[in-house]
């Protein structure tokens, strides 16, 4: 290469190594990806677990609720139910004091 056009030789060994540094960026880029893969597949396994965790207490959750819900409904019927013979007992009470007649609610 005496200040001509470079030499057949020197083309080929500059092409080799263009693609020797080709080659090692893209295995270097290929297990960078697989490693990334892994860690997300890790991630998502970890997070799916999580999640079905978290679905399993809101079911408990659910039937706790449902069953105080149903409590409350029972106790309700049985309060408005004694309220009611309080109600009718008061009223017998002032039937008694008033003498005669019925006692009105109003």
């Amino acid at each position: 290469m005496a200040g001509g056009a470079p030499e057949p030789e020197d083309f080929r060994t500059f092409i080799r190594e263009i693609t020797r540094r080709h080659e090692l960026a893209t295995k270097e880029m290929i297990r960078r990806s697989q490693e990334q893969s892994a860690e997300m597949r890790g991630q998502f396994a970890e997070m799916r677990g999580q999640f079905a965790s978290i679905r399993d207490d809101i079911r408990a959750n659910t039937a706790t609720l449902q069953e105080l819900a149903g409590a409350i409904r029972v106790h309700r019927t049985e309060f408005v139910e004694e309220m009611r013979a309080q109600r009718a007992a008061l009223f017998a009470v002032i039937d008694r004091l008033e003498g005669p007649g019925p006692a009105t609610s109003g």
